[in-house]
């Protein structure tokens, strides 16, 4: 687990500088930039072989992310230099969590038993908002073990309304347990 520590600590120090310089929106879009050139099998492999000169990376780096800001150029070389260049992944995931939480944006999760309408899916989203007082972006899944109602997972919360979990709690209030 370094490596998504080390991403970790790399993104929340551009997002200080991000909010300094008020260029949030271009250093997602500089990070995602740098994330796809990561995810290119050639491109990783010129970047961790051990026996390619440093100057040539940076000279395929450069070529590569052009158009990038500076700052995020030069952060692409560091991790390249440090042979990091797998934690842009962790990076950028992480850059882009902390830029929804300065907004006031939470992505949740919801299983279904049964795939929902847009409207249910926008009443939803509207409640879990109210809940949590943040602006949710929803995934949906469909699980039909759950049987009917709703698992919803915001951040590290779980709001288990699911008629299985429900059947489970009366079988326990039930047996006494």
């Amino acid at each position: 687990m370094p490596a998504s520590g080390s991403g970790k600590r790399y993104a929340q120090a551009i997002f200080q500088i991000s909010l300094e310089n008020n260029t949030m929106d271009s250093w997602m879009s500089d990070l995602k930039s740098l994330e796809q050139a990561a995810a290119d099998p050639a491109f990783a492999v010129i970047m961790d072989s051990p026996r390619i000169p440093f100057s040539d990376k940076e000279r395929v780096a450069r070529r590569r992310l052009e158009g990038i800001q500076p700052q995020a150029l030069n952060l692409a070389l560091l991790i390249i230099s440090k042979g990091k260049v797998e934690l842009t992944h962790n990076l950028t995931v992480e850059y882009e969590r902390l830029l929804n939480a300065h907004r006031g944006i939470e992505h949740a999760t919801v299983t279904t038993a049964v795939p929902l309408s847009k409207e249910e899916e926008e009443a939803i989203a509207g409640r879990l908002g109210q809940i949590t007082g943040k602006t949710i972006i929803l995934e949906t899944k469909v699980d039909s073990s759950i049987t009917g109602g709703m698992v919803a997972r915001v951040g590290d919360k779980i709001i288990d309304g699911s008629t299985k979990a429900k059947l489970q709690a009366m079988k326990r209030s039930l047996a006494g347990v």
